[in-house]
């Protein structure tokens, strides 16, 4: 890997970002065509943050939120890409038009013809890293009484994942995959610290011919591929004409093609921690307690949680907030909301604490997303 000044040079491939998705993508193209000249510029540092805190949980730095996220492995639903398949008319958007690169991707831990076994990321759970949890059956059967049933096989990564499923990690023997380490990126030149102001346009048809850095420099490509997140994605985009022309306009920004959708329809989801005081913290149920089970290296080599649970919606409330919207008595059947069954939240058990509280084995926790 190389870090370098570009000036007015030529690249086949720029790719703005160098993220989760970035760093795979410049990989895969030079696997693809070994003389592509490919650059990757990247807004933050590299993967090394000597405890640098960021205040907006976003990946800056090379690797992406590889660099930063809880490691946790879960596939979207089978319905959602299915939604996504049918309203582009193409099924190479369907869980099953997809299903081919997950697997391609993954190197699972055990015999399953739903999963890859040769990809580069390794996926990891508590059973595979030899952690059976104090509470694991307690925790197991609780969620039973809710009626939130296991999965087959425990898989929450098996396109139907409303229940109960094991705690995926992307890990390799504990370790943290960034993908800027896992897809290899030597012969591929990288800018890190560098801001892209905008993507250059042709001057007769809005078609990307580079990009413009915030210095001045403009660097030409044959294909520009914006892989800057969710936030500077559709920022790059407005701050190059493409976007909303009342926005644009607002701005100061010629509108090269007016794009409502553009820096719309956002959403992100919360985090909720709860924690709970064990009756007996003596009994050695949390990490942070006397328990030596806890001491033993398999225990350092993932998340303490043994299982996660996906609920969904309260179909009544569902119903009457579909009828609220749609200005009437009822809800169509036939909405797409109500078509298939979603999953809408994620719940799970974590043996230890979560802050203000101490991690002395006196608590355990829960995380609602």
């Amino acid at each position: 890997m190389a870090t370098v000044m570009a000036n007015n040079r030529f690249y086949v491939y720029i790719i703005v970002g160098g993220g989760t998705a970035g760093c795979v993508m410049a990989s895969r193209l030079l696997e693809y065509n070994s003389t592509a000249q490919i650059l990757v510029i990247e807004a933050g540092h590299n993967k090394n943050y000597d405890g640098r805190q960021i205040s907006l949980v976003s990946g800056r730095a090379l690797g992406g939120s590889s660099v930063v996220n809880g490691c946790a492995w879960f596939r979207g639903a089978k319905a959602d890409f299915d939604d996504w398949s049918d309203m582009v008319a193409d099924d190479r958007w369907s869980y099953e038009g997809q299903l081919p690169y997950f697997k391609m991707t993954e190197n699972w831990y055990k015999p399953s013809d739903h999963h890859g076994h040769t990809g580069k990321m390794h996926i990891e759970s508590p059973i595979s890293t030899g952690r059976s949890y104090p509470l694991a059956t307690q925790v197991e059967d609780a969620w039973k009484e809710l009626g939130i049933e296991p999965l087959p096989d425990h898989d929450m990564n098996g396109g139907a994942n409303i229940g109960l499923g094991e705690f995926n990690e992307n890990r390799h023997k504990g370790a943290r995959q960034i993908a800027s380490s896992t897809y290899s990126i030597e012969g591929i030149q990288v800018m890190t610290d560098t801001l892209v102001e905008s993507v250059l346009l042709d001057d007769t048809s809005p078609s990307a011919i580079g990009v413009k850095l915030t210095d001045g420099t403009t660097i030409y490509s044959k294909e520009t591929i914006l892989s800057a997140g969710a936030y500077r994605t559709p920022q790059l985009l407005m701050l190059s004409g493409l976007g909303p022309k009342d926005l644009l306009e607002k701005h100061g920004i010629q509108t090269r093609l007016d794009l409502p959708n553009v820096g719309r329809n956002f959403n992100d989801h919360i985090m909720m921690m709860v924690n709970w005081e064990l009756k007996d913290p003596a009994q050695g149920y949390a990490l942070g307690s006397d328990n030596a089970l806890f001491l033993t290296p398999e225990f350092s080599m993932g998340i303490p949680a043994d299982f996660v649970a996906s609920t969904m919606v309260n179909q009544e409330g569902l119903k009457a907030a579909i009828a609220k919207d749609e200005g009437t008595s009822q809800a169509d059947p036939n909405h797409h909301l109500l078509k298939q069954r979603y999953a809408l939240m994620e719940n799970i058990v974590l043996y230890l604490a979560s802050t203000p509280r101490p991690i002395d084995g006196t608590y355990i926790s829960t995380a609602r997303m």
